[in-house]
């Protein structure tokens, strides 16, 4: 009977590891999951609210560094020039450090190696597109999943999901942006024009000893051109045609400095 229970409780001890630990991974998995998409709520309830860009970048920062345990990572964006936005965990300080051509090869989500040059440290890379556009780099080392490559690169993708809603909502808020100071622009250069037309005479003369017609056509909304008639006497007239060279708004400046002085 002693040999028995002995038995019994050896099988137990050996087989209850196998358990708890089948048990731990489904957890981690679980857990995993569970911050992935708290993350992606955070993120979305940030973009909603309308915050600003550097808010955005602040969050994603913290998202990624704090409640997804992220150890290494850096994100490249593309404006006049690719400018780094977020670094954190690295040797190496992106802030100051430019895009090699060789690394702008990698149009898909890739694993560094030493010809990667200084981003070498990193485990990924992942190129964000919107349409045909490359909008943005994400530098990616120490992501969560341990030796496990199928939960790495879960984790990995999640990454680029979360990055690629948070690149493209910061640049539609650009787009808007852009569209309001064109709209602006357009307003006041309708002020513009109708200011200069102000400076244009009101009438010409049109009689039986003297007749003028004039057309005015600028290339932009405003320009660099000038008419007017100055009457010298009964039988002596001035005419003046100006034309400053180029167009638009410095163009319509230059002209209208002139005639007020």
């Amino acid at each position: 009977m002693g040999k028995i229970v002995l038995i019994a409780i050896l099988l137990y001890r050996s087989f209850r590891p196998k358990i708890n630990m089948e048990t731990l991974a489904i957890r981690n998995k679980y857990k995993l999951k569970e911050l992935e998409l708290n993350a992606l709520l955070e993120i979305t309830q940030s973009i909603n609210n309308n915050l600003p860009e550097v808010s955005l970048y602040k969050i994603y920062d913290f998202t990624l560094r704090g409640n997804l345990g992220l150890k290494k990572m850096a994100l490249f964006v593309y404006g006049d020039e690719w400018e780094c936005k977020v670094n954190f965990g690295s040797s190496l300080n992106c802030f100051d450090q430019h895009i090699e051509d060789e690394i702008l090869q990698h149009k898909s989500f890739s694993e560094l190696t030493e010809k990667d040059s200084a981003f070498a440290e990193f485990d990924f890379l992942i190129p964000i597109y919107h349409k045909a556009s490359l909008l943005a780099l994400v530098f990616v080392g120490g992501s969560q999943g341990g030796e496990d490559p199928d939960v790495k690169k879960s984790g990995v993708r999640f990454i680029q999901a979360l990055s690629n809603i948070i690149i493209v909502a910061i640049e539609n808020k650009k787009l808007a942006r852009q569209q309001l100071e064109q709209e602006a622009l357009r307003k006041e250069l309708e002020i513009a024009s109708d200011v200069q037309q102000f400076l244009f005479p009101d009438k010409l003369p049109y009689g039986p000893g003297l007749k003028i017609e004039a057309s005015y056509l600028p290339h932009d909304r405003v320009g660099g051109d000038y008419y007017d008639y100055f009457p010298i006497n009964e039988n002596q007239f001035l005419v003046c045609i100006a034309d400053v060279s180029g167009n638009g708004i410095p163009a319509a400046l230059m002209m209208s400095y002139l005639i007020i002085n």
